[in-house]
């Protein structure tokens, strides 16, 4: 075999293995992958056994085949620059998970350990990150309902979970069937939150994993993410994780930051609708419109006594409040 035809077949079987991954739950029938690479169907039945011989994690059930998504190792070829890009990313989600996740810690030893035949330094580094994951404590409930939906979101298929609503009052365990849509971590907490259709509101919610108890995957319900689903434009008006609610408006944000942290806050572009403008004290007033001010208050406590708030009246009496009740505390008896 010439070595075009070689590397024509390593191709194929590379994006065959791609296209039963993305087929996931339903499988693929031999003359679906044929037509899809247009090649004659007895060829691709060559090449599914041959990769069955190989160890490829794939099996045939019926008329179709599939490949196990567990066992399954993506190929990713890239550059030092790209083993870089990923080792900031490694610091990053080492330092946001405050539990041992033992697929953090998996992905992160199995990206140091490839990098570090061609970039020994940068691989060695997030092994290290892994190690810094693997000391926190453990949390099997976590776990399970992290592989959950996982697999739900990859699958699109719905989840039966029991929440407990921060709007309860931590006191009232509710059932709901979640379509998960998007998942996304927040630095705020260290939480991982999923993103979809909730069957209770009828209405796309937000609900945070740390307070899901248990949660049970429907295989065969399956569901489509809204074409008009954008988790990017929703998730540009959040502070963090919350957005303004249906038919609601963002919340217009004033803080007035005193000349000695100007400089600091001028350098960082904390939200995208941010709008600075300079006083003439040398301070600067930090325009910005969220969904929510809530996730707000810890950022702006961080900045102590050189910021205030100055619009929304509401959110300016919240803070006045929380600095009173504070001064209590060392207010000797």
């Amino acid at each position: 075999m010439s070595d075009d035809r070689l590397r024509a077949r390593a191709a194929r079987l590379y994006g065959i293995a791609r296209y039963l991954y993305e087929c996931g739950n339903q499988g693929a029938k031999v003359i679906e992958i044929a037509e899809h690479f247009v090649i004659h169907r007895t060829q691709i039945y060559k090449d599914l056994k041959f990769m069955e011989q190989e160890g490829e994690p794939i099996y045939q059930a019926g008329s179709r085949w599939y490949l196990d998504r567990d066992r399954y190792i993506h190929r990713l070829p890239i550059n030092l620059r790209e083993a870089l890009a990923f080792y900031l990313a490694a610091r990053l989600l080492s330092k946001q998970s405050d539990k041992h996740n033992p697929y953090v810690v998996s992905a992160l030893d199995k990206l140091g350990s490839a990098l570090a035949n061609n970039h020994r330094n940068i691989g060695l580094h997030i092994q290290q990150a892994a190690n810094v994951v693997r000391q926190r404590p453990a949390d099997a409930g976590f776990t399970k309902i992290f592989e959950t939906f996982a697999r739900a979101w990859a699958d699109q298929c719905r989840v039966e979970v029991t929440y407990l609503s921060a709007k309860s009052k931590y006191s009232n365990w509710e059932q709901r069937t979640i379509s998960p849509y998007y998942l996304e971590v927040s630095g705020i907490g260290y939480s991982t939150y999923v993103i979809g259709h909730d069957s209770k509101s009828n209405a796309i919610r937000t609900f945070k994993l740390e307070r899901i108890a248990t949660a049970n995957l429907r295989v065969f319900d399956t569901f489509e993410i809204p074409a008009s689903f954008d988790p990017q434009e929703r998730l540009g008006n959040a502070w963090g994780i919350i957005w303004p609610a249906e038919g609601e408006d963002p919340v217009d944000v004033r803080l007035l930051f005193s000349p000695a942290v100007a400089h600091r806050v001028k350098e960082t572009i904390w939200h995208p609708s941010q709008v600075i403008e300079d006083l003439p004290n040398g301070g600067c007033r930090y325009g910005v419109r969220v969904g929510s001010t809530l996730e707000m208050r810890p950022w702006v406590r961080g900045w102590g006594r050189d910021v205030a708030v100055e619009w929304p009246l509401a959110f300016r009496q919240e803070m006045v409040d929380e600095l009173q009740a504070a001064l209590e505390l060392y207010t000797d008896e």
